[in-house]
């Protein structure tokens, strides 16, 4: 006779390979995070900081980032307590390792994920990252696309969901999913209504890039879009408006100031940041 296992042993097993399920008092406290319910079936949930989406549909869950590594026991109790399924798809909207951090736990359960053409999640290759750390190393295992992708959409039961890349605004990998029965619109780290927007040089991303990608955004939104960002609150399309005529403005500034000879000391020293909404 077959024994089964309980589904919360499986899926702690399959965690442990990321880190311990045993949590110190800090992990145990960060999982402690209730749902932010968007729809009937949609959940936000924020683990360190990164906002998770999670859709129970008749085909099983379908989740939109993992948030950081440490988190994975967090992100599992979470999906234990919303759906009793094990099917999960996973989008991912870039591959920063706060965005993929338990990408292997779904991997190990053989679960479809969805990714950009060009991202090879992060962790085939090293990385500079200017912001907290200089220099970042590659994930000890390397984690290819199940499903790569440039622009495509995908039927989750009753969620209809567009997906596709966007320019390189903040890597050259970053893509939105876009679940049209709900108007919600996932857009990773792409819009920063909070934090400062972040560039990553080392993987294309550039102000130009960032505008455009906006652009491509606003052209999907209607005024009762539900805009979730890999960071902060979900906002509408006014707020998107809103930064995107700051980054556009900023980058039409740079412009005039790149082709007078203008280094960036020179541009911070001019005021450029100065009179902007958020600065």
């Amino acid at each position: 006779m077959t024994r089964l296992l309980p589904r919360r042993t499986v899926l702690q097993g399959i965690v442990g390979g990321v880190g311990a399920y045993v949590l110190p008092p800090e992990a145990r406290a960060a999982s402690a995070v209730s749902p932010t319910a968007l729809t009937a079936n949609m959940n936000m949930l924020t683990l360190g900081g990164v906002n998770v989406v999670v859709v129970t549909t008749t085909m099983g869950v379908v989740l939109v980032d993992t948030g950081p590594k440490e988190q994975a026991p967090a992100l599992i109790e979470q999906l234990q307590a919303i759906s009793p399924s094990y099917k999960y798809t996973l989008f991912i909207t870039h591959s920063h390792a706060d965005q993929i951090g338990a990408e292997l736990v779904f991997r190990r359960m053989n679960s479809p994920i969805f990714a950009h053409r060009t991202n090879p999640p992060r962790p085939s290759i090293n990385g500079y990252w200017p912001v907290d750390d200089p220099y970042l190393n590659a994930l000890a295992t390397q984690v290819e696309p199940a499903s790569p992708y440039y622009t495509d959409n995908w039927s989750a039961g009753e969620e209809q969901i567009d997906y596709g890349f966007l320019p390189p605004g903040h890597t050259n990998e970053d893509m939105y999913v876009h679940f049209l029965n709900s108007n919600v619109l996932a857009v990773g780290d792409m819009v920063s209504p909070e934090r400062d927007p972040e560039l990553d040089r080392s993987k294309g991303g550039w102000l130009g890039g960032r505008v455009q990608a906006m652009d491509m955004l606003l052209a999907r939104c209607n005024d009762t879009v539900r805009i979730i960002p890999s960071y902060g609150p979900v906002i509408g399309k006014p707020e998107l408006q809103l930064e995107r005529d700051m980054m556009a403005g900023l980058y039409t500034k740079l412009d005039e100031q790149v082709r007078m000879g203008f280094t960036a000391l020179d541009s911070l020293n001019s005021g450029i940041m100065n009179g902007w909404p958020r600065t």
